[in-house]
């Protein structure tokens, strides 16, 4: 179920509970008030009409009922008249007729004289004497007029009774005026208030829905438009912007998106940048491991590859300068896609020289073999560019390698205005001047010793003795490495 409908739902079902509790709570309260409205109306029919009997001739009729028949036939027609008289759209009598208590048991009471003797249908209702059968509790309440705050029930149906006592001439309670209203009657007033409870709560969901539409509708105009963005943006989109102007959250995290995606922008861009330099491989790495990479200046121990193209100098002299970028780029390609292959870092190039770096910015335990696998794999490189080229009727290239492992000052040197990943210490200078070396003795490959002692058990290597090498006091142990051996039995990582 999408956001929306479930906002739409859950305003159309708040509006619903929040109007059906206060429409109950009103209905309770005006159904209390209604209910007690009838009773205060049938006790005082009940008590206006027992003003109207003489309460001697009571006495008298209930002492000896056989004796006085005028009397019950003057209170009947009394009490029919006060019957009809009570039928009126807002309140309807239904019974009238008088009790009196019983000689024998005074919380009983009896019945004396009704209304029916003037309709024919309702004479054989009650005998006089004959037993009340809700007498129990209600005596004790029948000193003033009164109404139970409920409803009756006896086998002529349900009713709301008011009761008034009678007095003779000495004050003396003689009987009770009693009213029926039908239940039924008193119910069907009580429940016009649920047509109208419903007929508000129709109305107000009507409301509801309407502004539960619009509301539900504006709220999710604006998660639209951050979800399309955020689509956007998942599908590499990083320039894509959102723009709100809801002045709300929703404006709140839209502007959040977008600082978002200017940073994954830059991020990216970045992680563009720095790819040029190392391998996808350590990218990934740094990216996805959290891997510790330091790029501020750091001392560690790195393996330093310097490479150059001999006599370059003078072919590019003998070569148009389009031609010589051409050779130079396609010698870098091959050159850098085997040094990323084993996790080289690209330093510089220097003209038409590499300086690379490995063990740096992460850690690598086989750095050395890794550099000298390299360094056998870009010969052989070169070689294979060659054939190419001496194919195509261009002259051959040869490199020289130079490797030194040691310690180094690695990491972000420069300026604020502009700094560059690199490694400076004396481990760089050996490397760099062994490269040099490579010319003098016609090696493709020196090696230092520091370098070769971790690899001399797998790499094939002639030792070329002490070297001693331009702005070093002490000469350097070197080893040159055979550049045809076969490298695909050495493991790296």
């Amino acid at each position: 179920m999408k956001y929306r409908t479930k906002l739409f739902l859950s305003f159309i079902a708040v509006s619903f509970l929040n109007t059906a509790i206060a429409l109950w709570i009103v209905y309770k309260q005006t159904d209390k008030l209604l209910f007690n409205d009838f009773r205060s109306k049938v006790m005082s029919i009940a008590a206006t009409g027992a003003l109207g009997i003489n309460g001697d001739e009571l006495e008298k009729f209930q002492s000896d009922p056989e004796k006085y028949p005028e009397i019950h036939h003057a209170i009947s027609r009394y009490l029919w008249a006060v019957r009809q008289t009570n039928r009126r759209p807002d309140i309807h009598a239904h019974f009238v007729y008088i009790l009196f208590t019983s000689p024998k048991n005074p919380h009983q009471l009896l019945y004396s004289i009704d209304a029916a003797e003037e309709n024919p249908e309702m004479k054989a209702m009650t005998q006089f004497g004959e037993e009340f059968e809700d007498s129990e509790g209600l005596v004790q309440h029948l000193d003033r007029p009164y109404s139970p705050p409920h409803f009756s029930k006896d086998r002529w149906g349900t009713w709301l009774s008011g009761f008034a006592p009678i007095y003779n001439s000495q004050g003396d309670t003689v009987g009770y005026l009693t009213v029926d209203l039908v239940g039924a009657r008193v119910r069907v007033v009580l429940n016009e208030l649920i047509g109208y409870a419903a007929s508000a709560l129709a109305v107000s969901l009507f409301i509801a829905f309407i502004f539960a539409y619009a509301l539900s509708k504006f709220v999710t105009s604006s998660l639209q438009t951050i979800y399309s963005s955020v689509i956007e943006i998942g599908k590499g989109n990083l320039g894509h912007r959102t723009h709100l102007e809801t002045h709300d959250e929703f404006d709140d995290l839209s502007n959040a998106i977008n600082s978002m995606a200017q940073g994954l922008q830059e991020r990216e861009r970045l992680k563009t940048g720095f790819a040029r330099y190392v391998s996808q491989y350590i990218l990934e790495k740094i990216l996805k491991s959290g891997a510790s990479a330091k790029f501020e200046g750091e001392r560690k121990k790195i393996t330093v590859i310097f490479t150059d193209i001999r006599h370059f100098t003078a072919i590019a002299e003998r070569l148009p300068p389009e031609e010589v970028v051409r050779i130079l780029n396609e010698y870098f390609e091959q050159m850098i896609e085997v040094i990323f292959r084993y996790h080289g870092t690209l330093d510089k190039f220097l003209g038409d020289g590499i300086m690379i770096e490995f063990g740096a910015p992460l850690d690598d335990d086989q750095q050395e073999k890794h550099a000298i696998v390299a360094a056998i794999e870009m010969q052989q490189a070169l070689k294979k560019l060659n054939a190419k080229w001496v194919a195509e009727g261009k002259e051959p290239l040869r490199i020289g390698i130079g490797i030194n492992t040691g310690l180094a000052v690695v990491g972000n040197i420069g300026s604020e205005r502009r700094t560059e990943y690199t490694a400076i210490g004396d481990t760089v200078n050996v490397a760099s001047r062994l490269e040099q070396a490579t010319k003098q003795i016609d090696a493709h490959i020196l090696v230092s010793k520091s370098t070769f002692q971790a690899i001399e058990n797998i790499v094939k290597g002639t030792s070329v003795g002490a070297l001693v090498i331009t702005g070093r006091h002490d000469p350097v142990e070197a080893f040159s490495i055979d550049p045809e051996q076969d490298i695909s039995q050495i493991k790296t990582e």
